[in-house]
């Protein structure tokens, strides 16, 4: 694979072979900054979450919906509320897990649905949130009705063929509809063992994003990176916690489960708190060009 070369899905420009993890290649864009990671499969198999410690864990911890919201979820909301008032929408989550962003979004009087291929954590969802078939393992294309939203949380970096999806995904939406996407940010100050294969697949810097929008004709709306040392520091503390492990998706299995557990429950409740109390040094962390760990994009079908 030495001389392999490969075409950029964000904006279409030849990717330059850079460095070798494991078993995948690594490939960078300089153009638009999109690196991307290629490895003898690229399909990803369900039992590959289904079995991982670290996602069983998550379900433990989510008995409240509430507590696995995120800032890109937030994001999301409001950027709903500026664009549609009070409009009623038809919102279809990509990857919902345990489908607790459908919850919210049908206790906020959306149209939520949720698809996913986790039957563990659907299953989860069913029974603790109440979502019955509001949730389900079907795919986009066994929706025969549009929607006025589609949103993919911390997806498509897992994908070895993202474009296709994004493309079935816009031919899902109504006229005007509108697509919202949070990915890792490429350019995040430290690296967790997530952000490399096989969890993820690749890495998308902002630029990358916005090129990734125009190839599929979507228009950006509203683009936000996030800066956050509440979950630098969660994550950092978190992965000293780990056994080191090269098969599990995160890095290992956490030692002292118990007292992990109660850790992450304490940090779910309380995150909200810790966002507002570390505010002014995230806003100077921001202007300095700090950036951790996710970021958002809004795009509207043309």
């Amino acid at each position: 694979m030495d001389n392999l070369s490969l075409r950029c899905d964000c904006c279409l420009h030849d990717m330059e072979k850079i460095s070798l993890y494991g078993e995948y290649s690594r490939f960078h864009c300089q153009n638009c900054d999109h690196e991307r990671f290629l490895g003898k499969s690229g399909v990803i198999e369900p039992d590959l979450y289904e079995d991982d410690s670290d996602y069983k864990a998550d379900l433990d911890v989510s008995r409240n919906h509430k507590h696995l919201i995120m800032w890109s979820h937030r994001r999301a909301l409001t950027s709903l509320q500026k664009i549609f008032g009070h409009k009623e929408l038809r919102i279809l989550d990509i990857g919902c897990f345990n489908g607790f962003f459908v919850k919210e979004l049908r206790d906020r009087g959306y149209d939520g649905w949720g698809i996913d291929f986790n039957k563990d954590a659907l299953e989860f969802g069913q029974a603790n949130y109440q979502l019955g078939s509001f949730i389900s393992s079907s795919t986009l294309n066994d929706h025969n009705e549009k929607f006025d939203v589609i949103t993919l949380f911390e997806v498509i970096e897992h994908l070895d063929d993202f474009s296709s999806l994004i493309k079935e995904a816009v031919e899902k939406l109504n006229d005007s509809g509108i697509l919202i996407f949070s990915v890792p940010n490429s350019k995040m100050i430290w690296r967790p063992k997530l952000d490399f294969p096989p969890h993820h697949l690749s890495r998308f810097a902002p630029e990358s994003m916005r090129k990734l929008m125009h190839r599929h004709d979507l228009n950006v709306v509203f683009q936000e990176e996030q800066t956050s040392i509440f979950d630098l520091l969660r994550n950092y503390l978190g992965s000293l916690q780990r056994e080191k492990n090269t098969e599990s998706l995160r890095g290992g299995a956490f030692r002292n489960g118990r007292i992990v557990f109660q850790l992450r429950m304490l940090a779910n409740r309380s995150k909200w708190l810790m966002y507002v109390l570390a505010y002014p040094i995230d806003r100077l962390l921001y202007s300095l060009g700090i950036r951790y760990i996710s970021q958002i994009i809004v795009a509207q079908k043309r």
